[in-house]
């Protein structure tokens, strides 16, 4: 879940606002780390996919993990992601997480 929601803090929406406003080199420094976090994303999402269609009981176990522990990511990452992108972005990086969760079949 922090990495879901780190990773699209920084590697896509802050990486975005930097390529717009003229920090394309930063981007350039990070490319292997994105590169890795496409690969490393879709290892993480076939293994919750697998153990969430064993069963029942795995859906309801990740989904509580994501409950308890969504709010508590979210308050940590506030003051970094309104400091980094402002308004809205931690926002963003939450829906991104919902869909997540939801390809793997996590409601």
């Amino acid at each position: 879940m922090l990495d879901t929601l780190v990773g699209n803090l920084y590697y896509d929406q802050f990486d975005a606002y930097l390529a717009d406003n003229g920090g394309q080199d930063i981007a350039m420094l990070t490319e292997f780390m994105q590169e890795w976090r496409k690969d490393n994303g879709r290892w993480v999402d076939a293994v919750v996919k697998s153990a969430a269609e064993e069963s029942q009981y795995n859906r309801d176990l990740i989904a509580g993990w994501i409950e308890t522990w969504r709010g508590k990511a979210a308050e940590a990452l506030a003051p970094l992601a309104d400091a980094m992108l402002g308004d809205g972005a931690l926002a963003t990086a939450l829906a991104a997480l919902e869909q997540r969760a939801a390809k793997a079949g996590i409601k």
